[in-house]
């Protein structure tokens, strides 16, 4: 490939990175950045990053002045006073620190700040210079299509501004209600006293107040004005009137006014009857109604309303009977339940599952594993089987089917394969919720088929025959019901071999041992319990 092949090739590839990376932002316009010049070495720079980033959208205008570090509140505050008055997204500023040289790039609208230090020696003119000097300006441009994405740029330094908050003119102020005042209420007259008789001084009453009248008094009597004083004005003591002399009666109350009840009447003064309560008032128990004066019945409790059972009655005064319980409300002590809620404190079984988890016809699939003794593996293979749970008794009837093994030595192989069919009755001991524990025992007939083959010539294989043995044990389960047709389960059993066979060599009319079964296999089964 020539020169000119390769030129062109490079050109190719640079225009299309070029509309690649930088034709979306340049569609969207170009956008202004403002870079600080405060020395020639600066003014340098910024002609390298003008360079680099020439296919951004961006406009980069160069500002004299200070150093942006000796500027009034820091380099950040004048990027930021930059940035309003260029109205740029980005400030860039360069700074010098004997053989680094750091550029800062900051976009004050989201309060990030970039920074990138490199060893730039050397003077514009050398190569050291300009090698430092591409590589920040390659910084730059990277910081620079950062800000155009509006990715987030370095570290933050300042929070963003606000938006602007549209809030709606306030409302005008309502009306002011003016009140209306209420019309003086005279204050009854007051009668005039015989000539020559003195009389107490009226007090006045306060506007808007009525007064009592006052009882007009027999010559020679002095009377002390009746009217109520108003709520915090203190009012002279009542003139006792001389023995002998009848009084005016006693002015009713008005209703809600509660009047004095300790004070007593003069000796040989009749004394105006008690006033009935108004509907709803309770009057004060502890008073007590002067001999021979008839007392008001005590009004019943409105419906609803308790009565207090430890106050005592006056003596002479009738009380009412003990209020009856409002219609519709029980009189049992006995809370009753709110209908819809069960008063058996039994919790119930969820939806779907019976009261006793555990109960009814089932199908059990699974797998199982015994140590026979024949092979030192054991024997491995499926479990079926079948039954139905009561209350009191769980029966099963089951199925064990075991994977053949061979026994192989110098003289025969023999492949040895095993089954079982067992009837089990367990008892449940342990239930927890969804978890139930069973004990058992079971008993059925094992089998065993045999094949033999010869490896050596002097041998003469028997032919395959099947051997049943008696088999019984106990057995634990532990069961976990999951749903209402699901559980899992997994069980411990011993079982215990009567007539097991015992396989080995026929010579010379003696029989030579070669394996013998163990008289008693543990077996340990896990599966699934399905309820149709």
């Amino acid at each position: 490939m020539s020169v000119l092949e390769v030129v062109t090739w490079q050109r190719v590839v640079g225009l299309a990175l070029w509309l690649a990376l930088g034709g979306s932002a340049w569609a969207a316009g170009p956008w202004r950045a403002v870079a600080r010049v405060a020395s020639s070495e600066d003014r340098a720079l910024l002609e390298r990053v003008r360079g680099q980033s020439s296919d951004l959208p961006v406009v980069l205008e160069a500002e004299a002045g200070a150093a942006m570090e000796a500027s009034p509140g820091g380099a950040w505050r004048e990027a930021e006073r930059m940035a309003m008055r260029q109205d740029a997204r980005a400030v860039l500023w360069f700074t010098r620190a004997g053989a680094e040289l750091r550029v800062s790039v900051a976009a004050p609208r989201t309060g990030h700040l970039f920074l990138r230090s490199a060893r730039v020696e050397g003077t514009p003119e050398t190569l050291t210079w300009s090698v430092g000097a591409e590589a920040l300006a390659l910084a730059v441009r990277s910081a620079l299509r950062a800000v155009e994405a509006g990715e987030p740029l370095g570290e933050v330094v300042a929070s963003p501004p606000p938006p602007p908050v549209v809030t709606d003119p306030p409302a005008p102020p309502a009306p002011a209600l003016v009140a209306k005042a209420s019309p003086v209420v005279p204050a009854a007259p007051v009668a005039k006293a015989p000539s020559g008789v003195p009389t107490a001084p009226v007090a006045k009453a306060p506007p808007g107040v009525t007064t009592a009248l006052v009882a007009k008094a027999p010559p020679g009597v002095t009377t002390a004005p009746v009217a109520k004083a108003p709520p915090g004005v203190t009012t002279a003591p009542v003139a006792k009137a001389p023995s002998g002399v009848p009084t005016a009666p006693v002015a009713k109350a008005p209703p809600g006014v509660t009047t004095d009840p300790g004070a007593k009447a003069p000796s040989g003064v009749p004394t105006a009857p008690v006033a009935k309560a108004p509907s709803g008032v309770t009057t004060d128990p502890g008073a007590k109604t002067p001999s021979g004066v008839p007392t008001a019945p005590v009004a019943k409790a409105p419906p609803g309303v308790t009565t207090d059972p430890g106050a005592k009655a006056p003596s002479g005064v009738t009380t009412a009977p003990v209020a009856e319980a409002p219609p519709g409300l029980p009189t049992d002590p006995v809370a009753e339940a709110p209908p819809g809620l069960p008063t058996d404190p039994v919790a119930e079984a969820p939806p779907g599952l019976p009261a006793n988890l555990m109960d009814g016809a089932f199908v059990q699939v699974g797998l199982h594993a015994a140590l026979d003794g024949y092979h030192p593996a054991g024997q491995q293979g499926l479990s079926v089987g079948a039954g139905r749970a009561g209350p009191v008794l769980r029966l099963r009837a089951q199925v064990l089917a075991a994977l053949p093994v061979h026994l192989r030595d110098a003289y025969t192989d023999l492949r040895l394969a095993q089954g079982s069919a067992l009837a089990w009755v367990d008892v449940p001991v342990v239930k927890a919720g969804a978890w139930e524990g069973t004990v058992g025992l079971g008993a059925g007939v094992a089998g065993f088929w045999r094949r033999t083959e010869a490896r050596a010539a002097e041998v003469e294989p028997a032919p395959s025959r099947l051997l049943a043995a008696f088999v019984m044990g106990p057995a634990v389960r532990v069961a976990w019901r999951v749903g209402p047709t699901l559980a899992l389960e997994a069980a411990l059993s011993g079982e215990v071999l009567l007539g097991r066979p015992r396989l080995g060599y026929a010579v010379d009319g003696g029989f030579v041992l070669r394996e013998d079964g163990a008289s008693v296999r543990p077996r340990l089964g896990v599966g699934m319990v399905i309820f149709p």
